[in-house]
């Protein structure tokens, strides 16, 4: 699907719902101090999605900003996998996920590549990039969870 009418309108947006890899989060239950932390503006839903709110300084036409943190531990400090201030960008009419890089906080990390089905649901999958984040664990392309765009006054 092309750029989203969200782009010309973000205000019409109130955020972003998207869980990440279920997989992964049954993993991180699994633990004796595994744990998910939805920090800053993040909240995590009964869905097992985090949301996370639009930022208000998202300029229409541009990247869909949203701001927040959903952080994963475990493994005595071993493990750690921090999605921070997701946004959604199009380059060459591909849409993709970034997030600000846990590895250099003045970058940002294209974490998965997002196929939006329609104005509400996108698939995504990893990227090369996005291996990086779950240390090799998980090979390019596999497919993550779909995210949602919640929209102001319906969400």
């Amino acid at each position: 699907m092309g750029k989203q009418k969200f782009f010309q309108e973000p205000s019409t947006v109130a955020g972003l719902a998207w869980g990440l890899h279920a997989p992964f989060r049954e993993y991180i239950r699994r633990m004796s101090d595994g744990a998910m932390s939805a920090l800053g503006d993040a909240e995590m839903r009964s869905s097992d999605e985090t949301y996370f709110p639009l930022d208000p300084q998202s300029i229409p036409g541009q990247a869909l900003r949203f701001t927040g943190t959903l952080q994963f531990t475990g493994h005595h400090g071993m493990l750690a996998v921090t999605i921070q201030d997701p946004w959604i960008e199009f380059r060459e009419g591909a849409g993709v996920l970034t997030i600000v890089d846990p590895f250099d906080g003045g970058a940002r990390m294209d974490v998965v590549a997002i196929d939006f089905q329609d104005d509400n649901t996108a698939s995504t999958r990893l990227t090369e990039a996005g291996t990086d984040l779950f240390m090799g664990n998980y090979p390019e392309e596999i497919a993550l969870d779909d995210l949602r765009i919640l929209w102001a006054g319906k969400d």
